[in-house]
């Protein structure tokens, strides 16, 4: 059983723990792995309570983790992931299928928008990190390593906001995408209003760690 208190007490340290992982970008569509779990999908999803779908899939999501984030990292994000078992909009049969990976897929609009955008900050911090410290032109704007690296847990801290709030809000309109895609952190980061979010956020920084030379 998954304690509450450990749940929230887990998500809460988490975001002081960023950037631990070198990189990170959602899973597959699939979330969960691919192969069902060995226990069969009852004939009626309304049969099991939504604490023991979510913790099936907290435990389906633990047997794939993504190979760029740590440990902890995967934890946190299997931990959330399942926590959105408890939003209303998904009804029984999409949790049998989460939780089970049996039954009718998710619908990857509804997929992205109902699971996914409330966790997508988790990986996507990690990949923001590796984003700033792997750009060819970093030690332009700092003079060594230890500068860059504050530099880009600022720029990632800086970005919070927009993953955890506003990312997670278009995510849910699901008819404002303009292309089909399969990693929402790429798609959000590839986005024409991405660029200008992190030039400014990016800024902010360089004016508390960059060069002064």
């Amino acid at each position: 059983m998954i304690d509450v208190r450990a749940i929230l007490f887990t998500l809460i340290i988490g975001w002081g723990l960023m950037m631990i992982s070198p990189a990170a970008y959602a899973q597959d569509a699939d979330v969960v792995p691919v192969t069902p779990t060995t226990l069969s999908l009852p004939a009626s999803p309304q049969s099991s309570s939504v604490k023991e779908l979510s913790n099936l899939f907290y435990k389906r999501c633990l047997t794939k983790p993504d190979p760029t984030l740590s440990e902890l990292d995967n934890e946190e994000y299997c931990i959330c992931l399942s926590a959105q078992m408890y939003n209303k909009s998904l009804t029984p049969e999409e949790r049998g299928y989460l939780a089970y990976g049996q039954g009718t897929p998710l619908d990857k609009k509804r997929l992205y928008g109902e699971v996914y955008g409330p966790c997508l900050s988790i990986p996507a911090r990690v990949a923001e990190y590796r984003a700033c410290t792997h750009d060819p032109k970093v030690y332009k704007l700092v003079k060594n390593a230890e500068s860059a690296d504050l530099m880009c847990r600022c720029v990632s801290n800086e970005l919070t906001y927009f993953w955890e709030t506003e990312v997670p809000a278009f995510l849910r309109l699901g008819k404002s995408y303009r292309r089909d895609f399969d990693d929402p952190v790429a798609y959000i980061r590839n986005g024409r209003d991405y660029p200008s979010r992190y030039a400014e956020a990016q800024s902010k920084c360089v004016s508390a760690y960059g060069r002064r030379d």
